[in-house]
């Protein structure tokens, strides 16, 4: 496990419990200063469906706070459900600012322009 510092974090992203998979990562910032470029991940776990969502936010509740995380940030599928589930285990849920789709857009690289031509 890695020492506790201000940048450790959780990203997630949880289902329904029907059809999607709950999936937490845990990461933080390696190096000190300027030098706090490297993105260490220090856990990621998922749970897919079918499952039961009060049974998963718990599990994954202990899971943040053996990490001693307190405060997570989410998407903002199934509105307040979430934050009221994790709040009950002494984790605030904060709404991502951005969409999902934007994040996504963001690390993932854009298409070609062209369609390759095929040789023949």
């Amino acid at each position: 496990m890695t020492e506790k510092t201000e940048s450790d974090t959780s990203m997630r992203s949880e289902g329904s419990g029907s059809a999607d998979s709950f999936t937490p990562a845990i990461a933080h910032r390696a190096g000190h200063g300027e030098d706090e470029d490297e993105v260490v991940i220090d856990a990621v776990e998922e749970r897919r469906a079918p499952c039961k969502p009060v049974d998963v936010v718990a599990e994954f509740a202990a899971l943040l706070t053996a990490y001693e995380i307190t405060r997570i940030t989410g998407d903002r599928y199934a509105g307040e459900w979430p934050r009221a589930a994790f709040r009950r285990h002494g984790i605030a849920y904060e709404p991502a600012d951005r969409l999902k789709s934007d994040l996504y857009t963001a690390i993932c690289p854009a298409p070609p322009r062209e369609r390759p031509r095929r040789r023949t």
